[in-house]
């Protein structure tokens, strides 16, 4: 674990972790925020896959209304 830690954020690969782990717990804004945060700082994740780890994170109720829209980028 402590190995993890030491190495954690040197590498995209990491981020592309932390966007997987991500879960919306408080409101929508705070969410695209963290999720924005993490993309900026660099990811070598598709724009499918970053869609797919958005939605995954969102609260049912919310990701719900969004995927009958069928959006195909972020």
């Amino acid at each position: 674990m402590a190995l993890m830690r030491r190495f954690e954020g040197k590498d995209r690969n990491s981020i592309s972790q932390k966007l997987a782990r991500l879960k919306q717990e408080g409101c929508v804004e705070d969410y695209m925020e963290d999720f924005e945060i993490l993309v900026e700082q660099g990811t070598q994740a598709s724009e499918e896959q970053m869609l797919r780890y958005f939605f995954v994170g969102q609260q049912r109720k919310i990701r719900n209304l969004i995927r009958p829209h069928n959006p195909k980028i972020l």
